[in-house]
């Protein structure tokens, strides 16, 4: 079907604005230039370049490139923006700022004093955005990127070096605009069990209430799902699912709700036959007709474009207020920008043992749209080793990007690959993956900002030692942000393929293990004698890590047979149990007090902490062992220093602690042939409720002030320790890089005990 241009805009140059200002003016109003054009013609202002200085024109290119897109280069759509959260550097991010060099090099800074982030990471990203190729055309010149550097200077600077620069093409490119027709769209939200069957159900009750006479009148139908509904979700919200129905057509009657057989008329009509677990919005105005806009891409002959200067001010040279802009005085014609794979195949076997972990634990990445395709630049970290590089070039081959995107996404078209080495990137061009571009696509992703990421979200094999490695670890030090706020990025995966009991998980270094746990990729079985808070731990971990599997049991530790059916039901979910917190305890309310003399201990009270310490770890390690088989298998249970020494009036806590010590060296070494690990761990005064506690208990029978003297004046490192740093040790003990510890009961209380 034929279109009307509305209008065509030409893409010009830069040398316009840099003889504006060259004439005297202080601002410039650019009709329709390109994105790059103001830097490059300030720079050729202001270095005076000539329009033949292409190595230059070509630096400045590049500079202007990055920062066109303002924060895109100081943290926008960063991979690590997790590493900017924990740091606070997540707010008003700083507006970037490119110094060009009369050698047409430059160096990418940000406000001072500014949130954000300028690193080799943020600049690959914004490199690597929205180009299609190794050649990056304008119409004063062709930057080549083939050899680009970049060197971090120093905090928020990076100099880039190494572009060069080819004469431009002898055409531009022009954007043609249309009317393409009118669209809606019209919602259900599904929820619950048998999501595809209720997708199905929707889309032939749809296509029926439609008839085939209005739908062979529309242009486009689509029906999309957007979302899963898990296993056991934690509340509606997670478990919803939107079913979208888009439809495009040449008439807005074709959309007319007030005629019966309009779109949305239709849609109606089949609400209260729907399925179970159906909803719509209350909000309609989608499902009525929009315009919506073709984009036609072109290139004509630059000669077609005149180019010129108006001036509104007396010129500084010359008396014309109208300056036409010559043409480039050389020209090249190109061909299509080169596409290969990598010359040798893909050894998986060269980098040892893998793990099925998401990409993004290796590669960052960055994607975006050139009119109707799409682009996604992949690349390792600059100091990663040089295995981690070969190992991401060679695997992402094209044929392995149309695996990872799967039949859904993949569209057949033309996909065109090249690789950056000196800043290991991988970079792809995915022709008409957009359908038909922004204004008259049937996507979400209108502009593909989302692809990169969705890539990176994709399980595939990869070295366990590259987990140790060369994953991402964070940009930002501990000392600019709580380090222990957002987990290390290099643990992501490291847990993949274990399951995890954990008691004491509702609250307290129980909780925080289990969030280090899901975070680091762990399935989870978690127990506490709290249902209420242990379904609200089970969310908000949730929350952290979305698509965790876990399972949540309510039981008291001290009980054999809750116990025994806790550990079963989880073999029973899971089909294994590979590893267990047993962090679950309790602190006598006579702690600090005189009733806790050995002299004053109550008969009950210590029944009880013995109970839960250690007749409940007792019991845990009972059944958690007899279905733990095989290297990699490991348990640890929480002791505390007090099961190291003897400290006054924790007579009964203390007990118990020393009996966790003596059960987990024993079991250690009794499991040990068959390669499962038992260590416990000693924490020293750690910030948890449980601790908070103790010394409300303390101050209630007038010894907080001692208690407090007692404990923080004997620390080395005069504060206390944080659940999350427990947590971290945890994990480590869990994992495989512990695999030749076991028997151990390690202190962690910031040198109390030194």
């Amino acid at each position: 079907m034929g279109h009307e241009p509305i209008c065509a805009l030409a893409y010009l140059g830069s040398l316009g604005i840099a003889e504006a200002l060259r004439q005297g003016a202080d601002m410039v109003i650019c009709g329709r230039v390109s994105d790059a054009a103001p830097t490059v013609g300030l720079a050729a202002w202001w270095h005076n370049w000539s329009s033949d200085q292409f190595d230059e024109l070509a630096g400045a290119l590049i500079a202007g490139h990055l920062i066109e897109c303002s924060v895109f280069v100081t943290g926008g759509y960063y991979s690590r923006f997790k590493d900017l959260m924990a740091a606070k550097k997540h707010l008003d991010l700083g507006f970037p700022i490119a110094e060009v060099f009369s050698n047409g090099e430059c160096r990418v800074a940000k406000e001072k004093e500014s949130n954000g982030i300028v690193n080799i990471e943020t600049v690959t990203s914004q490199l690597v955005y929205e180009i299609s190729g190794p050649l990056y055309f304008n119409s004063d010149v062709v930057a080549s990127v083939h050899d680009i550097k970049l060197e971090q200077i120093s905090e928020d600077y990076v100099h880039v070096s190494g572009v060069k620069g080819l004469p431009p093409p002898d055409t531009t490119r022009v954007g043609v605009t249309a009317h393409g027709g009118y669209q809606a769209e019209w919602h259900f939200y599904l929820v619950g069990l048998d999501i595809e069957e209720k997708c199905q159900w929707m889309e032939e009750q749809a296509r029926h209430a439609i008839g085939e006479e209005i739908m062979s009148q529309f242009t486009m139908l689509k029906f999309q799902v957007h979302g899963t509904s898990p296993a056991d979700p934690a509340n509606q919200e997670v478990a919803t699912v939107d079913f979208r129905i888009f439809a495009q057509g040449p008439r807005a009657e074709l959309f007319d709700g007030s005629k019966p057989d309009g779109f949305a008329r239709k849609l109606y009509e089949t609400v209260l036959q729907s399925c179970p677990g159906v909803s719509r919005p209350n909000d309609l105005r989608q499902s009525t007709a929009k315009s919506y806009w073709e984009y036609f891409v072109t290139l004509i002959p630059q000669a077609a474009c005149c180019h010129r200067v108006h001036l509104l001010f007396n010129p500084a040279h010359g008396n014309k207020t109208v300056i036409l802009i010559p043409l480039p005085p050389r020209t090249s014609v190109y061909g299509p920008q080169e596409s290969y794979d990598p010359p040798e195949p893909f050894s998986p076997e060269t980098y040892g043992p893998t793990v099925h972990a998401p990409l993004g634990t290796i590669a960052l990445a960055r994607s975006g749209d050139k009119a109707s395709d799409a682009n996604v630049g992949l690349f390792v970290s600059h100091d990663a080793g040089g295995d981690v590089w070969q190992w991401l070039r060679t695997f992402l081959t094209i044929d392995r990007l149309k695996q990872l995107l799967g039949p859904h996404e993949y569209s057949g078209g033309r996909i065109d690959r090249f690789e950056l080495e000196n800043i290991r990137a991988v970079h792809f061009l995915l022709k008409n993956h957009l359908d038909r571009g922004y204004n008259s696509g049937s996507k979400l992703d209108t502009l593909a900002k989302n692809l990169g990421e969705y890539l990176r979200a994709k399980h595939v094999p990869v070295p366990v030692k590259f987990l140790a490695t060369a994953s991402l670890r964070p940009r930002i030090g501990p000392g600019e942000g709580r380090g222990h706020t957002t987990r290390d990025a290099r643990q992501a995966g490291q847990f993949s393929d274990k399951v995890i009991a954990v008691t004491g998980a509702a609250q307290g270094i129980g909780y925080i293990t289990a969030v280090a746990l899901a975070e680091r990729g762990a399935s989870l079985s978690l127990a506490d004698v709290q249902p209420a808070a242990l379904a609200q731990a089970k969310e908000n971990i949730l929350t952290r890590a979305p698509s965790t599997s876990i399972i949540t049991t309510a039981l008291d530790v001290r009980r054999e047979d809750q116990v025994s059916s806790w550990i079963a039901g989880t073999v029973a979910h899971f089909g294994r149990l590979n590893g267990a917190a047993n962090i679950a305890g309790v602190v006598p309310r006579s702690i600090a007090s005189e009733a806790g003399l050995v002299e004053h201990l109550d008969a009950d009270e210590w029944e009880f902490v013995m109970g839960v310490n250690a007749t409940g770890v007792m019991y845990c390690m009972k059944h958690q062992l007899s279905v733990m088989r095989g290297r990699g298998c490991a348990v640890v249970n929480a002791a505390s220093i007090a099961g190291l020494t003897g400290r006054p009036r924790t007579g009964a806590y203390a007990a118990s602690k020393h009996a966790v010590v003596g059960l987990t060296r024993s079991a250690a070494k009794e499991v040990g042939e068959r390669g499962v690990r038992v260590n416990a761990i000693c924490p020293g005064r750690i910030d948890t409720p449980m601790s908070r506690a103790a010394a409300a208990a303390a101050t209630v029978v007038g010894r907080g002030a001692d208690y407090d003297k007692e404990t923080l004046s004997d620390i080395a490192l005069r504060r206390k320790g944080q659940p999350e740093e427990v947590a971290d040790l945890v994990c480590f003990l869990l994992s495989d890089e512990s695999s030749y510890i076991t028997g151990n009961a390690i202190s962690i209380d910031g040198g109390w005990n030194c």
